[in-house]
């Protein structure tokens, strides 16, 4: 059994760093596009053992976060998952970045979530099937490596 002290600790560590990233993510968005502030948050996937209870923990830490601070009063999906992607990949899930649009009467609706192997990650619903996708990241293959490390350069046509 763990002590509780412990577990204290963990739980205040987990916090902070959900709060740590979520700040980065909100701040970057700010100054820069999406494709760069993915470039910046990127990291290949950390050799490790998967451990979805703690990205589970850290998934609703950052919603609280959101809850307090909301970004858009019409949904906080984008930095969510935004966080969460440079989150998931830290603990070793080799998640994607996925933005979508959807009709909704006269308008569109946007919406973000990850993906692993063609299923969302850290979803309440299955509403993300119905979005037409926009917007990947990471690239594919070596044309997406390559495309990472383009994006932000005055000649790339990714940062425009």
């Amino acid at each position: 059994m763990i002590p509780e002290a412990l577990t204290s600790w963990r739980r205040i560590r987990l916090i902070a760093r959900s709060a740590a990233v979520l700040l980065v993510v909100r701040l970057g968005l700010r100054v820069a596009r999406l494709p760069q502030v993915l470039r910046w948050l990127h990291r290949d996937v950390v050799p490790r053992q998967q451990d979805l209870p703690t990205l589970t923990e850290l998934a609703y830490y950052t919603d609280r976060w959101l809850a307090l601070f909301p970004a858009n009063p019409n949904g906080n999906c984008l930095p969510r998952a935004v966080a969460l992607y440079r989150l998931a990949r830290a603990y070793g899930f080799p998640v994607r970045f996925q933005c979508g649009v959807q009709r909704q009467g006269t308008q569109l609706g946007g919406h973000a979530w990850l993906l692993m192997e063609d299923r969302a990650l850290l979803e309440s619903t299955n509403q993300w099937a119905q979005f037409a996708v926009t917007f990947s990241f990471p690239p594919d293959g070596a044309a997406g490596r390559e495309a990472i490390a383009s994006i932000g350069r005055p000649d790339s046509s990714l940062s425009a």
